[in-house]
């Protein structure tokens, strides 16, 4: 169980994920593009592709890894952006979002592996949690970005 634990916990590590893929950051920005007013619709839109041809539990990590990538690249400039247009009380309440955001998504994407007793099968599905809960951060946070700007 402990490895399992801290396999997911490194996955959710912010230096695991290089810079994304062009492509899959074009595949996410197209998505988007057709779904403005639900970006959310455009979760999985590489990795559920990737999935249906992965075959061992490093490949399914892999193609989740993949649109992580993405979603944390545009979570971590769009942090980056709002913390330049806040004042100072505002970016303590922003940091202390995030900060409790990223302790809610480890807890909860290393859940359900540790429930089960742990093993190798658990880190893709952790994989894909963190992905999804990513992704729903960063669209949090782009709204939070323009509704800024729009003020």
């Amino acid at each position: 169980m402990r490895r399992a634990l801290l396999a997911s916990l490194l996955l959710f590590a912010p230096t695991a994920f290089a810079a994304p893929a062009p492509a899959d950051v074009k595949t996410v920005e197209a998505c988007i593009a057709s779904h403005p007013t639900a970006p959310r619709q455009c979760i999985g839109v590489i990795a559920d592709k990737c999935l249906e041809k992965a075959i061992s539990t490093s490949d399914q990590t892999g193609c989740v890894e993949r649109e992580h990538a993405v979603w944390d690249a545009w979570l971590n400039r769009d942090y980056g952006a709002a913390m330049r247009s806040l004042d100072d009380k505002m970016k303590a309440k922003l940091r202390d979002i995030q900060r409790q955001w990223i302790t809610l998504r480890d807890a909860r994407c290393a859940f359900p592996g540790e429930a089960a007793g742990g093993g190798t099968m658990w880190i893709p599905v952790a994989a894909y949690c963190a992905m999804e809960m990513t992704a729903d951060q960063a669209t949090w946070l782009k709204g939070q970005v323009e509704e800024t700007k729009a003020k």
